[in-house]
C-alpha cells in the first residue's frame, strides 16, 4: 500500500498548473472472476481444501472505494489525464480451505478521459494503465502485484458550476504471464485460470471542480 500511496502523491506534486482540477470520490461494487483450485492443493499447500485441482474457486464480490484526481489536458476543457486509486475485498469460496478466506484488492492508475458535454450532463470514456495489488490474508498465500488496465464509460450530471455527481461502469483486467500460478507460499493452492484476470465495478460518486 505504501507504494501506492508514494505515486499517488507523486503525481499530484507535479501535476501541471492547469485552471481545473477534478476530485472524485466513489463507492460501488466490484465483481470478480473465480479463480481455479491449483494441482498442488490440500495438504502438500498447507490447506484442508475441500474441492479437486482445477475445480472452480469463487472469490465472492464486495463493495469498492476509490478516489480520482484529474487535470485539464493541454488546456483541451474536455480532455483529463489523472489517477485513480480504487480498493476493495472479497471472501474466497471454503472449497479452498483456507484458515482465512479474506482478500484486498487495489488498483492504481494513470488514466486518460474524454467528455461529451450535453446540457447539464456530461458523458465521458476512460482508459487507464498501472497496476493491481492481490493481498491475500491467509499465512499459506503471498501478495502478488501485476500489471493492469481498465476500461471505463459513464457520465456526470452537473449540481452546480462545482460540483457534479458521477455513475460509471468500469472493467479491469490483471494481465498474467501464461504459466502464472498464483499466490504461492510452499505450495500453489489458488490459481489464476487465464492470462487475463477480470474484475468489473459499477460506481457512483461526487465530484468537486476547481
Amino acid at each position: 500500500m505504501r507504494v501506492f500511496l508514494i505515486c499517488g502523491m507523486s503525481l499530484f506534486l507535479l501535476a501541471p498548473g492547469v485552471s481545473a482540477t477534478d476530485f472524485t470520490l466513489l463507492a460501488g461494487y466490484q465483481y470478480n472472476n473465480d479463480f481455479e483450485l491449483a494441482d498442488t492443493a490440500g495438504e502438500e499447500a498447507g490447506t484442508t481444501a475441500t474441492g479437486e485441482p482445477g475445480d472452480d474457486i469463487a472469490l465472492d464480490g464486495g463493495g469498492a472505494l476509490g478516489f480520482a484526481v484529474d487535470w485539464v489536458y493541454r488546456g483541451e476543457a474536455d480532455k483529463r489525464v489523472g489517477l485513480l486509486l480504487s480498493h476493495t475485498e472479497g471472501e474466497f469460496d471454503s472449497a479452498a480451505g483456507l484458515s482465512d478466506p479474506d482478500m484486498a484488492i487495489t488498483h492504481l492508475h494513470f488514466t486518460g478521459t474524454s467528455y461529451y458535454p450535453a446540457g447539464r450532463w456530461e458523458r465521458f470514456v476512460q482508459a487507464g494503465v498501472g497496476v493491481s495489488h492481490f493481498s491475500p490474508d491467509d499465512n499459506t498465500l503471498t501478495d502478488d502485484t501485476r500489471f493492469s488496465l481498465h476500461v471505463a464509460a459513464g457520465a456526470n450530471y452537473r449540481l452546480s458550476e462545482r460540483f457534479l455527481f458521477r455513475l460509471e461502469a468500469r472493467w479491469l483486467p490483471a494481465v498474467l504471464s501464461s504459466d502464472a500460478a498464483g499466490f504461492c507460499s510452499g505450495g500453489c493452492t489458488i490459481a489464476i485460470k487465464s492470462e487475463f484476470y477480470s474484475q468489473f465495478q459499477v460506481n457512483a460518486g461526487l465530484m468537486v471542480r476547481f
